[in-house]
């Protein structure tokens, strides 16, 4: 009889093993199994991109007015980076003066005509309108693309355009005097509504004060949750290689 519960436990937990032990042997396996999937899902699901900021503030002027009536259209020109060529965000500050009314505008980016002095007439991103408050006050506004990908080492402008509805609203914008951006430069329109007709101009040397952020989406690096997940799927396989060497 007792030969006979003997051979019933071994088939039923394995060979020489105690339930216990075949109970721990498993955990051990299916934990192992689940870490390894759960850091493969991380290092795919949130890699961390590479990121690049230009960034030319604190002004140290200011440049105004733009809104109505007044300059329609504020911009910068920039050269993209090299590899991050992923226009992400950009920031523009806007100090309103105590008008009748707020300025109404929109943030545009467009491929930059260096040959004709204007941006190309094809968008490749417009906000929603945004107003400025009445209080006088410096405002940042910051525009979210979603991820808009750039040609590398081209000329585009990021600009704002207001947004006339025929009560007087304008303000002036930070820039900087020292030329602190190779490959770009603030431009400016007075042509009323339209910036592809009558005359345009620039200030040469000038720079507005913005922010832009670029990223590379082919590029990636660890993020701490899939390093946590290397480092526990390593222990799990020393725990269960140990547990193995014990029978």
């Amino acid at each position: 009889m007792k030969k006979l519960l003997l051979r019933a436990v071994s088939a039923t937990t394995g060979l020489g093993m105690s339930a216990p032990q075949s109970a721990l042997n498993f955990t051990l396996e299916a934990v192992f199994k689940i870490a390894s999937i759960a850091f493969a899902t991380l290092g795919t699901i949130n890699p961390a991109q590479a990121i690049i900021t230009i960034d030319t503030t604190p002004g140290n002027s200011f440049q105004g007015p733009f809104g109505e009536p007044a300059s329609p259209f504020f911009g910068q020109t920039l050269t993209v980076p090299e590899n991050d060529n992923v226009l992400t965000d950009f920031t523009f500050f806007i100090e309103g003066f105590n008008d009748v009314d707020s300025i109404d505008f929109v943030a545009i980016v467009s491929e930059w005509d260096s040959v004709n002095f204007r941006p190309q007439e094809s968008i490749l991103f417009q906000s929603e309108v945004q107003s400025t408050a009445q209080n006088g006050g410096l405002e940042t506004f910051t525009f979210r693309t979603g991820g808009l990908p750039l040609n590398s080492n081209q000329q585009y402008i990021l600009y704002l355009k207001a947004v006339f509805d025929g009560i007087s609203g304008r303000g002036k914008l930070p820039q900087r005097l020292d030329n602190p951006l190779a490959g770009g430069g603030f431009v400016i329109s007075n042509n009323g509504s339209d910036w592809f007709l009558g005359t345009r101009g620039d200030n040469g040397g000038v720079d507005l004060a913005f922010q832009a952020t670029f990223s590379n989406s082919n590029v990636t690096v660890p993020e701490p949750s899939t390093i946590f997940g290397l480092s526990l799927v390593l222990v799990l396989t020393r725990i269960f290689k140990l547990n193995h060497l014990k029978k």
